[in-house]
């Protein structure tokens, strides 16, 4: 019988009816000779694949192996089968040939194909540590050395490392055993179990072998006219005894209608088998097979787009083609050949030129749209990144704000209380001196806060433009001269001034630019050397007031140039931090931007690290003098 012939292709009423049964129902199926019940059999396991653990029982070994097949071609496991002797003795058998060691015999091979598993025998007593195991059987006749060594099923393996580098070829060190098996251990319960030729069985059998074992469902597959064993049963007797609902099969899709009618004159006459026969469609005997369909291309563009060769099926030669011998056979799909003869000699195969096109056509504008989807996603991807990235840098900035802003107030914090002890204690009565260097330092450290908080206050308001400038025309000499005074008196440093202003007056908001021409002289005290130098220029061009604060400290590199004016920015963290400063909150020169902004002008450095900063700020001059 041909292999392609085996299979069921299209379900009539009575398989039908078999195939939508619930996996779950135990079912007694009961049809003739040809009728599909090996078929239906294998696909009941393929249902109960998807929902639990399946076998399938047989009861000769030679109907084993033909299932077997069936099993391997509907994705099935073919180890999960077993005939009647199996099933009752050991467990499923495993698929390849048997080897042992000739020079160490506690070590055998299971050759599959290519595949090579490498057991070790362990005493029986520590099978059950295992977690997978294996038995050994003979399934013939085999020496008296392998009886010996092993014993039948009394031999217990584990997967395990090959320390002797199997070859097939090394048949003195590798020795087949011909009839040897490897099994699993035998299982306690199984979900579901489908029972083919049950008629084979007793009713006995499959109450106690198999409707016990099955957890699940239980299906039964037979043919009382079929019955080979003469302890079997009748499907009648089977369905009686387990109480299950029995589906019959109504055609015979095998025996030709000639075998038919002879057939009828020996079996049951009640039974037309001539008529219910639907080998080949019922045509049998005087085949009618349809004549091929010729369609008319509309064009000589359509007719390229297909090839119909017909074809030697021995060695597959074109003996005749459509094709023109211009046209392009690049990404060709082919169909499967055809036979049309009944020797099948020759047969038919079409070919489709090139249709990825055609199918690029018909799946435009879903692949545009799935094409416009991914990068709309790849797109939110990265800004979620970057959002992402954003918030960490908040979270740090924020966290390091907090720390500075802690440290700078806790400093005057500590020193106003220390002092207000010491005035609080009488301590200081008899020196008044003294008395009066802590009021000064209580009166410095208060300003030193009150000054924090109108910076933070001032930069909340210019960042939300609700702060107006009282701009005026002033001297700036004064200005300047206050602020080295008071930096010259509190600067633990040597400090030296330069002065050059050539422009003598700058109209703007006094207060703000005083406090950020400050902002800008803390900074060059604060991250320089142990000696300071700082000089103060200004000068006039067509349109601003220039006023320059240049230094010698440690400079501010390319990369922290392009930041240091942005809210909470610290530049040149690291060095400050060499040089034992506070790496302070980042506000200073923040503030020094948002003045400008504010005075319409602008600021601007100039830095060459471990050199020289300069800042230069330009103030817009008075709309009366341009």
């Amino acid at each position: 019988m041909r292999q392609d012939k085996w299979f069921i292709s299209n379900l009539d009423n009575s398989q039908r009816k078999v195939m939508t049964r619930k996996i779950d129902e135990s079912i007694v199926v009961k049809g003739v000779a040809g009728s599909g019940k090996t078929n239906l059999a294998l696909l009941r396991a393929l249902q109960a694949m998807d929902y639990g653990t399946y076998a399938i029982a047989i009861f000769t070994v030679a109907l084993r192996r033909m299932v077997a097949f069936g099993m391997e071609v509907f994705g099935l496991d073919k180890e999960r089968i077993a005939y009647e002797w199996e099933w009752k003795h050991r467990g499923f058998a495993k698929t390849g040939d048997v080897y042992y060691n000739a020079k160490h015999p506690d070590y055998v091979y299971l050759v599959n194909d290519m595949d090579v598993l490498c057991l070790k025998r362990i005493p029986s007593n520590e099978k059950d540590k295992e977690s997978e195991i294996y038995g050994l059987d003979f399934g013939d006749w085999v020496s008296g050395f392998l009886y010996s060594t092993y014993g039948r099923r009394a031999s217990w393996f584990t997967p395990t490392i090959d320390l002797y580098c199997f070859d097939i070829n090394d048949k003195d060190k590798f020795i087949y055993i011909p009839s040897g098996i490897l099994y699993s251990p035998k299982e306690s319960a199984i979900d579901y179990i489908i029972v083919d030729e049950a008629q084979d069985f007793s009713s006995t059998d499959i109450i106690s072998e198999f409707q016990s074992m099955a957890t699940k469902s239980l299906s039964l597959f037979g043919d009382s006219a079929q019955q080979m064993n003469s302890r079997g049963s009748s499907i009648e007797d089977i369905a009686k005894s387990t109480g299950y609902n029995v589906y019959p099969l109504e055609f015979n899709y095998r025996m030709p209608i000639s075998i038919a009618k002879v057939a009828q004159q020996i079996t049951d006459k009640d039974i037309d088998l001539a008529r219910s026969n639907k080998k080949d469609g019922g045509n049998t005997d005087y085949p009618n097979y349809p004549k091929p369909i010729v369609a008319k291309y509309k064009n000589r563009e359509a007719q390229l787009e297909a090839i119909f060769n017909r074809i030697q099926t021995e060695d597959n030669s074109i003996v005749e083609t459509t094709r023109n011998s211009s046209a392009t056979i690049w990404g060709t799909v082919k169909t499967q050949a055809i036979p049309f003869r009944f020797d099948e000699s020759q047969s038919v195969q079409a070919i489709m030129l090139n249709p990825y096109w055609t199918i690029f056509k018909r799946m435009g504008l879903l692949m545009i749209a799935t094409a416009i989807m991914m990068i709309v996603v790849i797109t939110c991807i990265i800004y979620q990144i970057k959002i992402i990235i954003r918030q960490d840098k908040i979270a740090k900035v924020r966290e390091d704000f907090s720390y500075a802003m802690i440290h700078d107030m806790k400093t005057p914090l500590s020193s106003i209380l220390a002092c207000t002890s010491l005035l609080h204690s009488g301590k200081t009565e008899s020196t008044p001196q003294l008395r009066e260097r802590y009021f000064c330092i209580i009166e410095d450290e208060t300003g030193h806060l009150l000054n924090l908080a109108n910076k933070v206050l001032t930069i909340s308001k210019l960042e939300s433009h609700k702060l107006e400038m009282a701009k005026i025309t002033f001297q700036l000499k004064p200005m300047v001269e206050d602020l080295i005074e008071k930096f010259s008196a509190k600067c633990a440093k040597p400090l030296h001034f330069t002065l050059n202003l050539q422009a003598k007056e700058v109209h703007g908001d006094e207060e703000y630019l005083k406090e950020a021409i400050s902002n800008l002289i803390d900074n060059a005290i604060k991250y320089s050397y142990q000696t300071v130098d700082i000089s103060i220029s200004s000068l006039n061009n067509a349109t601003h007031t220039l006023i320059k604060v240049r230094d010698n400290g440690i400079g501010i590199s390319e990369k922290d140039v392009k930041h240091i004016f942005e809210k909470f920015e610290r530049a040149s963290a690291f060095k400050r931090s060499r040089l034992g400063k506070v790496a302070g909150f980042g506000l200073g020169l923040n503030y020094v931007y948002q003045v400008m902004e504010a005075h319409e002008g602008s600021v601007t450095v100039n830095s060459i690290e471990k050199e020289f900063s300069e800042f230069t700020l330009y103030i817009p001059l008075k709309t009366n003098d341009l």
